[in-house]
């Protein structure tokens, strides 16, 4: 099968939760057509999902050296390095930086940078991106939580109600 068939059969497996199966579609569509995003990114989340984080890292740093890589493997990158190590924070938010750039509307992005940076205590950065991820989708209820806990460890009570109501 060519490298498309293998990416949608890989999606179709994951799909009914055949992960195994999943990833080695997704292997072979890479192997076939290194250029494709889809397998790419799908290996990546499934590895990631998997706990298989170091060959995830692998999958998604070799996508990115491609000359206009998406958004989305930059955020698969940034999510295997925040589970990996709290060292490799730095890093996982460079790439989220990437994934917003690339495209600003990616709520997710948003959510887990500003995840990174309240648990580094930078709450008033923190804030920020989870505004900026409602902004994206005021439908992401996860930022709304995050920001009621900043603003009631900042005291704005009444605000951190209305933002956990939301």
């Amino acid at each position: 099968p060519s490298a498309p068939v293998l990416s949608t059969l890989g999606l179709a497996q994951f799909r009914l939760g055949r992960y195994q199966q999943a990833i080695s579609s997704y292997t072979r569509a890479i192997e076939k057509d290194g250029a494709l995003e889809a397998p790419r990114e799908g290996l990546t989340f499934l590895l990631y999902m998997t706990g298989d984080l170091d060959r995830a890292r692998s999958v998604a740093d070799k996508g990115l050296q491609a000359p206009k890589p998406g958004f989305y493997l930059f955020y698969l990158r940034a999510l295997v390095l925040y589970r990996e190590s709290r060292k490799l924070w730095p890093e996982a938010v460079s790439s989220l930086d990437e994934a917003t750039k690339n495209n600003v509307r990616f709520a997710p992005a948003y959510f887990l940078r500003g995840k990174i940076r309240m648990q580094q205590g930078m709450l008033d950065a923190a804030l920020d991106d989870f505004k900026a991820a409602v902004r994206a989708d005021p439908a992401y209820p996860l930022p709304y939580f995050k920001m009621s806990q900043i603003l009631e460890q900042q005291g704005h009570r009444e605000r951190a109600e209305r933002s956990e109501e939301r």
